[in-house]
C-alpha cells in the first residue's frame, strides 16, 4: 500500500545502534503478516453471466414480508401476459441480491484499508559495512533465526493446505457434470406434465368453437331476439369465456414457474457449495505458486554499472561532438550584421541550432536508450518467470485465461512494477534529470541570443518595412493626387462619349455640326488637365527623398536607444564617421541567469508510488562548471578535476541494492558542458556590428532615394507623351469616322425613302391604269353586245311561227347571260390583281417602316429621324389606302352598271319587236 501524505515525520536512526536492528526486523515480520492476512482475504471468484441471460432463482427472503410472496410477487400473478408496468420479480430479486453484494465488498474493503493505513509497503534494509563489531554479529544470528522460523512458518501452511492441494481440476469437472445430469430430466417431466394440461386446455377451446358455431346459427334461426341483439348476446358470453381461458393459462404458467423455479434453485445451492470448495483449493494452488516467484524475484541481482558504461560511452563520445557543432553555430552569429540580419535569416540561424540541439537530445536519448535496455533485460527476466507461473497455472487448469491474467496482474505484476519502479528511480530517471538540465541549459543560452538578435533584427525588418512603406506611401501619395484627376478625366470622356453618341445618332446636319464643335472643344480641355496633372506629380516625387532621411535617422535613434538599456555602459566609436556610442555592459552569465541551488534534502522512496517522491539537489551542470576550467569561444578543455559526489539519505534501505546507493556520479557529465561567458561576448560584437553599420548605410539610402526620384520623373515623363500621344489623333478620328460617316448614313436614308415613295406611287399608277384599260374593254363589248342584239332583228322578222320566237327569246337572255358572265370574270381577275397589288404595298410599306432600327437594337436610326421617316410612310400608307378604296367603290357599281346597260339594250331590242311577238302570239292561239 502506498503511504499517504498525511503521515507524521519519522525520525531518522544511527546505522551502528543495535535497535536499529531491532527495528528492521519487526518491520520485515509485520510486513510478512500483512501479505498472508491479504492471501486469506482475497475474494472468490466469482461467477459472471450474460447481462440477457435469466438469472437463476435465489432463495432470498425480503426482510419484513409476511406470507408467501410479497406485494410485487402477488401483483406479477394477477397480471396479464405481456403486460409492460409489472416487472419480474425474479429478475427484481436478482438486482437486489447484486447490489447487496457490492456494497458488503465495498465495506470490507474499507476496513481492510483502515487497518493497514500508515503502514509502509516495503521497509529497505540499510547496506552492511565492512566493519566487524558486536552490532553486525547480532544482526547477522538474528537474521538467521528469523529466516528459519520464516520457513517453518511456511511448512505448517503448506501442510495445512495438502489435503486441499492433492485435488485436481478434473475431480470438480466431474462433480458439475453429475450435478448438470441431475436437473435436465426432472424439467423435462415438469415440462411434458404442463404441455399435457395446455393440450386439454386446447381441446377445451376447440369444443366451445364448435358449440358457439352450432348454436349461434339456431339462436338466429329462433327470431325471438333480434340479430343484433343475440350477436350482443354471444358476444359477451364470448369474452367471459376468453377471460376464463386466460386466467387458466395464467394459473398453468404460475404452477409450471413454480415448479421450474424449485428444481432450478435447489440445483443452484448445490453449485454454489461445489464452488466455494473450488475457489479454496485454487487459493490454496495459487499461493504455492506466488511463493516461488517471490523466492525467484528475492534471488535476481544485476550488477548494471560496469554494463552501462560500456554500453553507452560510443554515444557519449558522439555528444561531446555535437556540443562542439553547436557552439561552432553559436559563434557565427558574429557576422550577423545588416542587411543578412532579418527576421528569417535569425530564425533560420535559430532553427539550425535548434536541429544541432535535437540531434544532441536524440543522442541523449539514445543514451538513456542504452541504459534503459541494460535494466529492461532484469524486467524481462521478470516477466518471463510469471509467465511461467501462469502456463503452469493454465496447465494445472487452476484458473481460465481471464481468470490467469486477472490473479497475475493482482499479485505477480505489482512485484514487477516495483522492481521495475526501483531501478528506474535510481538509475534511469537519475541520468535522464541531470542531463535534462544539462541541456536546458544549452537551450537557455540558444533562447537568450536568439532573443537579444530578435531586437536589432526585428528593427532591421521594421526599417525595411518601413523604408517599402515610404516607398508604398509614395505610390499612396501619387495615388491619391491621381484618382481626382482620374475621376476629373473619366467624367469628361464620359461627356465626350456621350457627345459622340449624340454625333452618331443625330438627326439632321444642323445638329451634326454643333455637336462636332462641342467635342472639338471637350478634346482641347482634356488636353490641358494632363499637364497640371503631371505637374502635380513631380511635386509629389521631389518629397520621396525627405522621407527616407526621416525613416533612416528613426532607425539610427531605435538601435541607439536600444542598445543603451543596461546600468552600466561601455564607449564604442565608428571607423567610418568616428561617432561615439553609449553601450551596456552585458553581464548574462550562466549563474546568473539559472536559479540559485538549495541544500540536498532527505527523501523517502516507495517502490508503488513513485509520484509521492520528493527530490532536490544541486544543479548538476553548475557545480561543474565551478571546479572546471575552460578557455574562450573555442570550447577546449582544460585540466580535469574530480567532481563532486552527490548524495541522498534515506529511512530504511534494502541490502541488495547497496551497490547503487553507493554509485550517485552522473557518468559523461563533461559531455553536456558549455561556455559560461559565450553568450556576452557574441552580445558585444553584435552591437558593435551595428553601430559600424549605420554609417554606411545612411549614404546607400540617399543613393537610391535619388534612383527611385530619377525613375519616377522618367515613368512621368513618358506617361505624359503616351498620353498626348494617344490624344491628338482624337479630332481626326471624331471628324472622319463620326460626323463624316453620320451624314453620310443620313443621306441614304432620305434616299431609300424617297426611292420607296416612287415605287408606292409608280404601282398606284399601274393599278389605276389596268382599272381603266378594264373599263375601255368593258366599253369595247358592250358595244358589240348591242351589235349582236340588233343583229338578230332580222331573225325575229323572218319567224313564221311563236315556238320560234319563243326560242330567239330565249336565245336574248343567254346572250346577256354570257355577257355579265365575262363581266364577272373579267372583274374576278381585276380584283385578284388588284388585291395582290395592295397586299404587296402594305407588306412592303409595313417592312420599310420595321426596317428602321434604333442604334439600341443593333441600328443606325434615330428617334427622331425615324420619327420623320414613320410620318412619311403614313401618308403613303394613306395613299394606298385612298386609292384602294376609291377602285373599290367603282367596281361596286360597274357589275350593276353593266347589267343595266345590257338589259336596257335587251329591252329596246324586245320594244322593236313586240309587235311581231303579240301577231305570232295571237295566230298561233
Amino acid at each position: 500500500m502506498a503511504s499517504s501524505a498525511t503521515t507524521a515525520a519519522v525520525r531518522v536512526l544511527p546505522n551502528n545502534k543495535v535497535y536499529r536492528q531491532l527495528f528492521d526486523a519487526q518491520v520485515q515480520l509485520n510486513d510478512a503478516y500483512n501479505k498472508v492476512r491479504s492471501n486469506q482475504l482475497s475474494k472468490p471468484v466469482e461467477i459472471r453471466t450474460h447481462p440477457d441471460a435469466t438469472p437463476l432463482v435465489k432463495h432470498i427472503r425480503d426482510s419484513g414480508v409476511s406470507g408467501a410472496l410479497n406485494l410485487s410477487q402477488r401483483k406479477w400473478m394477477k397480471s396479464l401476459p405481456y403486460e409492460s408496468t409489472v416487472e419480474n420479480p425474479v429478475l427484481l430479486k436478482q438486482q437486489q441480491f447484486e447490489e447487496k453484494l457490492q456494497s458488503d465488498a465495498y465495506v470490507e474493503l474499507e476496513n481492510i484499508k483502515k487497518e493497514v493505513f500508515n503502514l509502509p509497503d516495503t521497509i529497505a534494509a540499510p547496506a552492511s559495512s565492512q566493519g566487524n563489531n558486536v552490532t553486525e554479529r547480532l544482526a547477522a544470528s538474528r537474521q538467521l533465526k528469523f529466516e528459519q522460523l520464516w520457513n517453518e512458518f511456511f511448512e505448517n501452511i503448506a501442510q495445512i493446505n495438502q489435503d486441499i492441494t492433492s485435488l485436481d481440476n478434473d475431480s470438480f469437472t466431474n462433480a458439475y457434470e453429475q450435478l448438470d445430469q441431475l436437473l435436465p430430466p426432472r424439467l423435462e417431466s415438469i415440462q411434458e406434465y404442463c404441455q399435457t394440461i395446455e393440450e386439454l386446455e386446447l381441446e377445451r377451446i376447440r369444443k366451445i368453437r364448435e358449440l358457439f358455431k352450432l348454436y349461434s346459427d339456431r339462436l338466429y334461426n329462433t327470431y325471438h331476439l333480434s340479430d343484433v341483439e343475440t350477436a350482443s348476446l354471444l358476444e359477451k358470453q364470448a369474452d367471459e369465456l376468453n377471460s376464463q381461458v386466460l386466467e387458466n393459462r395464467r394459473i398453468y404458467t404460475e404452477l409450471e414457474a413454480r415448479l421450474l423455479t424449485g428444481e432450478t434453485d435447489r440445483v443452484h445451492r448445490y453449485r454454489l457449495q461445489m464452488q466455494e470448495y473450488q475457489n479454496k483449493w485454487r487459493d490454496a494452488t495459487w499461493l504455492i505458486h506466488k511463493q516461488e516467484f517471490n523466492s525467484k524475484l528475492k534471488i535476481s541481482q544485476t550488477k548494471l554499472e560496469s554494463n552501462l558504461i560500456e554500453a553507452c560511452r560510443p554515444v557519449a563520445d558522439e555528444i561531446d561532438g555535437k556540443r562542439r557543432m553547436l557552439i561552432e553555430h553559436i559563434n557565427t552569429l558574429n557576422k550577423f550584421v545588416p542587411p543578412s540580419t532579418t527576421r528569417d535569416n535569425v530564425q533560420k540561424w535559430y532553427q539550425q541550432g535548434q536541429t544541432i540541439l535535437n540531434e544532441i537530445i536524440d543522442k541523449k536519448d539514445t543514451l538513456l536508450e542504452k541504459a534503459n535496455d541494460v535494466v529492461k533485460y532484469e524486467i524481462l527476466f521478470l516477466i518471463n518467470e510469471a509467465q511461467c507461473v501462469k502456463k503452469k497455472v493454465l496447465e494445472a487448469q487452476i484458473y481460465d485465461q481471464e481468470q490467469a491474467v486477472i490473479i497475475i496482474a493482482r499479485d505477480i505484476e505489482p512485484l514487477i512494477e516495483d522492481r521495475k519502479l526501483f531501478l528506474e528511480h535510481f538509475l534511469t530517471n537519475k541520468m535522464q534529470s541531470v542531463y535534462n538540465e544539462f541541456i536546458s541549459h544549452m537551450q537557455q543560452v540558444l533562447n537568450k541570443l536568439h532573443k537579444f538578435i530578435q531586437t536589432p533584427a526585428q528593427l532591421w525588418d521594421d526599417h525595411q518595412l518601413h523604408l517599402e512603406h515610404v516607398t508604398a506611401q509614395l505610390q499612396d501619395m501619387m495615388r491619391d493626387a491621381r484618382k481626382p484627376h482620374d475621376s476629373q478625366n473619366e467624367k469628361k470622356l464620359t461627356k465626350l462619349d456621350s457627345t459622340l453618341d449624340e454625333m452618331r445618332s443625330a438627326s439632321n446636319e444642323t445638329v451634326l455640326t454643333r455637336l462636332l464643335r462641342s467635342a472639338y472643344d471637350q478634346l482641347d480641355e482634356i488636353k490641358a488637365s494632363y499637364g497640371q496633372f503631371y505637374e502635380l506629380e513631380h511635386i509629389i516625387v521631389n518629397k520621396y527623398a525627405g522621407m527616407i532621411a526621416d525613416e533612416v535617422q528613426r532607425y539610427k535613434n531605435e538601435i541607439i536607444s536600444c542598445f543603451k538599456r543596461g546600468a552600466s555602459s561601455i564607449y564604442h566609436t565608428t571607423s567610418r564617421t568616428q561617432t561615439v556610442y553609449e553601450l551596456p555592459r552585458l553581464n548574462f552569465r550562466i549563474a546568473q541567469l539559472d536559479q540559485p541551488s538549495s541544500q540536498t534534502k532527505s527523501v523517502s522512496y516507495e517502490n508503488t508510488s513513485p509520484s509521492m517522491e520528493n527530490r532536490t539537489e544541486e544543479s548538476p551542470y553548475r557545480s561543474s562548471l565551478e571546479d572546471d576550467n575552460w578557455d574562450g569561444v573555442d570550447g577546449d578543455r582544460s585540466s580535469k578535476q574530480d567532481e563532486q559526489q552527490q548524495t541522498q539519505t534515506f529511512l530504511t534501505e534494502v541490502k541488495d541494492q547497496s551497490s547503487f546507493m553507493s554509485w550517485t556520479q552522473t557518468p559523461f557529465i563533461r559531455s553536456f558542458q558549455m561556455k559560461d561567458n559565450l553568450a556576452e561576448i557574441i552580445m558585444n560584437t553584435i552591437c558593435r556590428a551595428f553601430l559600424e553599420h549605420n554609417d554606411e548605410w545612411k549614404d546607400e539610402t540617399i543613393k537610391r532615394a535619388d534612383a527611385v526620384m530619377f525613375s519616377k520623373h522618367d515613368e512621368l515623363d513618358k506617361e505624359m507623351d503616351f498620353q498626348l500621344h494617344l490624344h491628338e489623333p482624337r479630332r481626326v478620328r471624331i471628324e472622319m469616322d463620326i460626323h463624316n460617316v453620320r451624314a453620310a448614313e443620313l443621306v441614304m436614308h432620305d434616299e431609300r425613302v424617297e426611292r420607296h415613295i416612287r415605287g408606292v406611287q409608280e404601282t398606284l399608277e399601274q393599278t389605276d391604269a389596268d382599272y381603266r384599260r378594264m373599263l375601255n374593254e368593258f366599253a369595247k363589248s358592250i358595244v358589240h353586245y348591242k351589235d349582236d342584239i340588233f343583229g338578230l332583228e332580222q331573225v325575229f322578222v323572218d319567224a313564221t311561227t311563236s315556238g320560234r320566237l319563243l326560242s330567239l327569246q330565249d336565245r336574248l337572255q343567254k346572250q346577256r347571260d354570257l355577257f355579265m358572265e365575262n363581266v364577272r370574270v373579267s372583274l374576278r381577275n381585276f380584283r385578284k390583281r388588284f388585291d395582290d397589288s395592295m397586299q404587296y404595298l402594305r407588306q412592303a410599306n409595313s417592312k420599310f417602316r420595321q426596317s428602321f432600327k434604333m442604334f439600341s437594337d443593333g441600328g443606325n436610326f434615330s428617334r427622331e429621324e425615324i420619327e420623320i421617316h414613320r410620318k412619311k410612310l403614313e401618308k403613303v400608307a394613306l395613299q394606298i389606302d385612298k386609292a384602294e378604296t376609291a377602285i373599290l367603290k367603282e367596281m361596286e357599281k360597274l357589275e350593276k352598271k353593266q347589267l343595266e346597260e345590257a338589259t336596257k339594250i335587251m329591252n329596246q331590242f324586245q320594244e322593236r319587236q313586240v309587235s311581231y311577238f303579240s301577231f305570232y302570239y295571237y295566230i298561233s292561239n
